[in-house]
């Protein structure tokens, strides 16, 4: 069973929390004993959004295009690559060792893998590949987005949430979460995490696409975001940090889809963005820079 049933085990009713189980009374669906019913779509994602969510504000199918074509360029490769590698550090601690042996020596084996807010499941699929048994799924808001990451990998599944209301999982049902340039409600994936389960989180630094940024024309980066995410991620314990930054060359068509492909595509036309970066010089000298941090839940979950 692939798909949504790769993930069915650890999902839940948005509404209640119940069970799911697949139904084909009206259409593939998933229901709970309650009786709320979710859409299964076509291309293979799960319809999970309820209550107050706001799809309006859900990334649009230019935004994603613009992002599948970035990523495929490999400039944030690195990026996943780190990822990839904390999500296998995180599994193989999770793994009981074998006697006399120092904990965290097993191998990253299986387990549940979230990527939330996740997109088009780009660092999910990176992090699959590094873990051969893991399992993953994306939750975004956005349909578009969804329907993408439904295709990613043969091991990952794919279903619209809100990141910021209640996720669609069962107490304690991942393994590992990650979190890149996205939102994340600390309770929540409190909730969901296994006790000593790991959560790896991506943020950019102040020098973050500082070239393309100058002139402050674009979304800024707050100050005080590493001690703000310490202070939100209440009961998980920081494991490890660390700035990964580099530099990159970008044709100009690269850096427009770079604009385009996050929040600045809300209140920008991608004309306007082309007309102002025709100017430049090209390819564009830019730094990559973010800060990668691994934290682990404690041993009680809320």
């Amino acid at each position: 069973m692939g798909g949504v049933g790769l993930v069915l085990e650890a999902l839940a009713c948005p509404v209640c929390g119940g069970p799911l189980a697949m139904s084909d009374a009206a259409g593939p669906a998933l229901v709970c004993p309650a009786g709320h019913a979710f859409n299964l779509a076509r291309s293979g994602y799960a319809s999970l959004v309820v209550g107050g969510a706001r799809p309006h504000s859900a990334d649009s199918s230019a935004m994603l295009a613009a992002r599948e074509s970035f990523l495929s360029s490999g400039h944030y490769q690195p990026i996943a690559a780190a990822v990839a590698g904390a999500v296998a550090a995180g599994l193989a601690a999770l793994v009981e060792p074998a006697p006399g042996a120092a904990r965290g020596t097993g191998r990253a084996t299986g387990g549940l893998v979230l990527d939330l807010a996740g997109g088009t499941g780009y660092y999910l699929a990176a992090a699959l590949e590094a873990c051969a048994d893991a399992r993953g799924l994306v939750l975004d808001l956005s349909a578009a987005a969804a329907r993408r990451a439904a295709r990613r990998h043969p091991r990952a599944a794919a279903a619209t949430a809100d990141a910021w209301g209640r996720l669609p999982l069962a107490d304690a049902s991942v393994s590992h979460a990650i979190s890149v340039f996205g939102p994340r409600g600390a309770s929540e994936l409190a909730r969901v995490l296994a006790p000593g389960a790991g959560l790896t989180v991506v943020t950019p630094t102040d020098r973050h696409l500082a070239q393309l940024r100058a002139g402050s024309w674009l979304v800024g980066i707050g100050g005080g975001k590493t001690a703000k995410l310490d202070r939100a991620l209440v009961g998980f314990g920081l494991t490890g940090r660390r700035v990964l930054e580099y530099d990159v060359s970008l044709a100009q068509t690269q850096a427009v889809d770079l604009v385009m492909m996050g929040p600045n595509a809300f209140h920008l036309e991608r004309a306007a963005v082309e007309a102002r970066l025709a100017a430049r010089d090209w390819p564009l000298a830019l730094t990559v820079s973010v800060l990668v941090s691994r934290y682990r839940r404690g041993p009680e979950r809320n």
